[in-house]
């Protein structure tokens, strides 16, 4: 017999499959996902089985074999080869990355060729319970109806739930759960964020105990591990978490959820850069397994899909809210101060003399966040990053929020020198020092990456404040993931305009998001009695459509601009990032390639090769180039091709990212 091993660790040279003998005595213990000890090259390498063969391929002579199996059961099965080697192509990463994503937290420490620690699971996985262990009898409150399929044309089509309520989405995964199980499937449930989503978590647990894993990156390594175990030994048949649980070793997956399916955070920023929800797509038509994405604000992608035909469409009829806040705008250019407002003034005031708690939300860390040199009017930026840095108190410390820069001493203008350094702008640290001043006998809790440590962090503070032992709740986006189960009497976003103006074609989308989230009611919150929103564009379509809490008014205009500049779902991209020490070295590169990228495919448009938004990032220079096309497979595997040429050149670094969702 005969086997595929791809390498535990590759490279773009090494990323392929290599044909290796299995020894007689070891073909009963070969299988696709075992560990595998091979002699490659003059030295011994780690890898795993990603196909069995009985004859060996034409052409094939005097092959190498096997030194040793290391593993007693398979890591990851067929279905997880043919996954990976879709992720490899559909993103231009290599295929030994995208394979990891299937292998058990901490598997670095059993690939070491020396020693003899191994991964030891009981010979036979198939110990877990059974369909009629399942509890299906409990409540499982409200729900949402789902399509059923009509043909077998429409068979496996998608289903995207549009506007309903926690309730009734929680009850129609439930209901869709134990109908799954019943099948003896599992099932599959991915959320932006367990610490905001942790009803799910709390029902699907009260509805199918202890057959439920979590998984989610704030959970040590060696609790993942075990809830990877408990699925992969089928002790568990429901897997809910973040992005990564997509690949869990859940037996034989009936039924795919993906809530919030419009949240960005779906989209992995390290290698691979897959994103969940087009992962699910591609694993529920080949497991022929339901999928349904959820959401009160639908990515634009999908819910153009879904007014296509190529998603069911399941609607909730709009009610109207009698709880629906109401929502002050101000136009913070008639405003002498654009961070507190004579409006929000007087709004913080009227909650607070009505005993009612204020939330404060500004998307930015520190005190100041552009420090300018009074004597010749330098922007200061972080030596590191073509980025302003940002002043923070009490510790008088300036820092990157990208590299991580931090300086202690005073700083000083590159250019002339000077110590006369002016703050600007306003962080969340000055909106409180703010607060301070305008109601010192107020208490304030504030909640952002640089006082909170970890997410667990942010939940005991949340906590705090929903014992009353603070009135005044100030922070960045991330409060909104987490947010208490309180009544507000004011909620207000400092600054709609950040959002709003970056240089990305998402940019009204995310801003709109951001504020339908909160003018329209967090499902897993109580809505506030008021909402102010500051901006210096109150007329954008974003604001007023959120403000409104009109998601296809939204819809109706930013399809037309996506149509018009040909962005998607109209067209397919790939961005493209090249980054150096020496600028010049790198510029042409990007002119070359682009020239190479032009001439292979003319069906093609390319913009750029440009300076990037963020030029220079940890002491690189960046240009970059975005692609567009209607079917950019052929491009894809010349990219490929580039990523391993440009490997062999340490000087300039190739970064590929398909379907993009930041543009920076």
């Amino acid at each position: 017999m005969y086997v595929q091993v791809v390498l535990s660790k590759v490279s773009p040279q090494t990323d392929k499959e290599y044909t290796y003998k299995i020894p007689a005595e070891s073909t009963s213990r070969a299988a696709v996902g075992i560990q595998v000890l091979i002699p490659f090259g003059r030295a011994k390498a780690v890898g795993y089985i990603t196909a069995i063969s009985k004859e060996a391929p034409a052409g094939v002579e005097r092959l190498k074999e096997i030194l040793e199996i290391r593993t007693r059961v398979p890591l990851f099965s067929r279905r997880s080869v043919e996954t990976a080697k879709w992720i490899s192509f559909y993103y231009c990463c290599l295929f030994g990355s995208a394979l990891r994503l299937f292998l058990p937290p901490g598997i670095e420490a059993y690939e070491k060729t020396a020693g003899k620690r191994r991964i030891e699971f009981p010979i036979s996985p198939s110990t877990g319970l059974g369909a009629s262990n399942f509890p299906l009898d409990r409540d499982r409150g409200k729900q949402f109806p789902i399509p059923k399929e009509q043909t077998k044309k429409d068979a496996g089509k998608p289903v995207l739930l549009f506007n309903a309520g926690l309730s009734e989405r929680t009850g129609t995964y439930i209901k869709e759960a134990q109908k799954t199980l019943s099948e003896n499937r599992g099932v599959i449930l991915l959320l932006p964020e367990i610490g905001h989503d942790n009803r799910f978590v709390e029902e699907f647990k009260k509805n199918f105990g202890d057959i439920v894993a979590v998984i989610h990156s704030n959970m040590t390594e060696k609790e993942r591990f075990c809830e990877w175990e408990r699925l992969y030994l089928g002790k568990a048949k429901i897997a809910i978490g973040t992005r990564s649980a997509i690949f869990a070793p859940v037996h034989y997956p009936g039924l795919i959820i993906v809530e919030d399916e419009n949240e960005f955070t779906y989209k992995s920023e390290q290698t691979p850069k897959y994103h969940v929800r087009d992962t699910a797509l591609f694993m529920a038509e080949k497991l022929s397994a339901r999928l349904i994405l959820s959401s009160s604000s639908p990515s634009v992608e999908s819910f153009f899909r879904a007014q296509n035909g190529k998603y069911f469409f399941s609607e909730k009829d709009q009610i109207v809210n009698d709880s629906k806040p109401e929502i002050l705008v101000v136009d913070t250019k008639e405003e002498r101060s654009r961070q507190l407002s004579s409006v929000l003034k007087e709004e913080i005031a009227r909650s607070l003399d009505e005993q009612k708690p204020v939330m404060l939300i500004q998307n930015r860390r520190g005190y100041a966040p552009f420090l300018v040199c009074g004597a010749c009017g330098n922007a200061i930026e972080c030596p590191n990053c073509s980025l302003s840095l940002t002043y923070h108190s009490p510790d008088g410390t300036i820092r990157c929020h990208r590299c991580g820069f931090l300086s202690e001493k005073k700083i000083v203008c590159p250019k002339c020198f000077s110590h006369s350094i002016n703050y600007f702008g306003a962080g969340t640290q000055k909106i409180e020092s703010e607060i301070g001043k305008l109601f010192p006998k107020v208490r304030t809790i504030r909640i952002d990456r640089d006082n909170l440590s970890s997410k667990k962090n942010a939940s005991i503070a949340l906590e705090a404040f929903v014992k009353d032992e603070a009135q005044v709740l100030i922070g960045t986006q991330m409060v909104l993931k987490a947010l208490p189960k309180k009544k507000f009497g004011l909620v207000a976003v400092i600054s709609a305009d950040a959002a709003l103006n970056s240089p990305d074609f998402r940019a009204a989308e995310s801003a709109f998001d951001f504020l339908f989230r909160i003018t329209a009611g967090d499902n897993n919150a109580i809505p506030p009695d008021r909402v102010v929103i500051q901006t210096l564009n109150p007329q954008h379509y974003a604001v007023t459509s959120a403000v409104e809490g009109d998601y296809k008014k939204f819809y109706a205009t930013e399809i037309m601009s996506r149509k018009d500049f040909g962005y998607p779902p109209f067209s397919f991209l790939i961005n493209v990032i090249l980054s150096g020490k020496d600028r010049e070295a790198v510029r042409q590169e990007a002119l070359q390639i682009c020239s190479q990228l032009k001439a292979f495919d003319r069906t093609i448009e390319i913009l750029g090769p440009v300076k990037a938004p963020l030029e220079k990032l940890r002491g690189m220079v960046r240009y970059q180039m975005l692609i567009k096309g209607q079917d950019l497979a052929i491009i894809k595997s010349k990219l490929k091709e580039m990523v391993a040429v440009l490997s062999k050149n340490r000087q300039i670094r190739l970064s590929v990212d398909v379907d993009p969702v930041n543009l920076g």
